[in-house]
């Protein structure tokens, strides 16, 4: 699928949100204080990317800490849409390095339809440019539609914030 055959289809699926740099939730509510939450409270305040809390390669954050797979998964892909909004900042070659080892990770390890209705970093595998990270990133948004999300606030600002990245990078 081509670039511009996502924009097209998010248009069709995201709802208009309030232009905004935090997802909702993630400065109140019982995940205010988990690590996605922080970094992007980081990222809104300093525009600062976790270098200090994610791995070096592989998936961005060690799977050990969390309680069960489908938690880890969803902070995880949090992570990774956050990852990407420093694509257009000046540690640029580092991110798009970063990004797509831990896409090529998750396109070896991770199954996309891993327990969580929240299509977190859609548009990371959309702009990947493989095969592979094309039918990710639509399992991603299958398991939102299918798994009745999207009217969730939460699902719908993913949504467009993901249509608003890959309009960015067009």
């Amino acid at each position: 699928m081509r670039l511009r055959d996502w924009i097209r289809m998010l248009e069709g699926v995201s709802t208009q949100m309030e232009a905004r740099r935090l997802p909702p939730g993630m400065t109140d509510g019982p995940r205010c204080n988990d690590i996605d939450s922080i970094a992007w409270r980081r990222w809104d305040k300093a525009g600062e990317l976790p270098w200090d809390t994610i791995k070096p390669s592989g998936a961005l954050l060690e799977q050990g800490p969390f309680r069960t797979i489908e938690v880890w998964t969803e902070t995880e892909l949090a992570m990774l849409h956050l990852l990407e909004r420093g694509f257009d900042g000046p540690a640029r070659a580092q991110v798009a390095a970063r990004l797509a080892d831990c896409i090529d990770w998750h396109l070896e390890h991770t199954q996309p339809d891993n327990a969580t209705n929240r299509p977190w970093a859609l548009h990371a595998f959309a702009l990947h440019g493989s095969a592979e990270s094309a039918l990710y990133a639509q399992t991603l948004l299958h398991n939102a539609q299918a798994g009745g999300a999207m009217g969730d606030p939460l699902v719908q600002w993913i949504l467009a914030d993901a249509h608003a990245r890959l309009c960015s990078r067009a």
